[in-house]
């Protein structure tokens, strides 16, 4: 599973937020340095853009974790040498 930082996406995809301001109209004339996080700007409530639902950086990082629990259990049994392959059987 991939897990991705939007924030982060966003500033490699659109580093100057062309889009952000062409269709968030509200943070068209938001500074370079806050469009891609606009909730850290100090005039973020002058904007009339809504707060975020969650911390991104906390369910960022969350998602991690429990991204790499998953992959650390796998699967139980014991590990193929290298070259071996699995025997299929069928029962009739």
């Amino acid at each position: 599973m991939k897990i991705i930082d939007p924030v982060k996406v966003g500033r490699q995809l659109d580093p100057d937020g062309t889009f952000i301001r062409r269709y968030i109209p509200e943070l068209s004339k938001l500074p370079d340095e806050y469009i891609h996080e606009p909730w850290v700007s100090p005039a973020f409530y002058q904007l009339g853009y809504e707060a975020p639902m969650v911390d991104v950086k906390k369910a960022y990082k969350n998602a991690r974790l429990q991204n790499q629990g998953i992959q650390k259990k796998g699967k139980p049994g014991r590990r193929k040498e290298e070259g071996e392959t699995e025997q299929l059987s069928f029962d009739i």
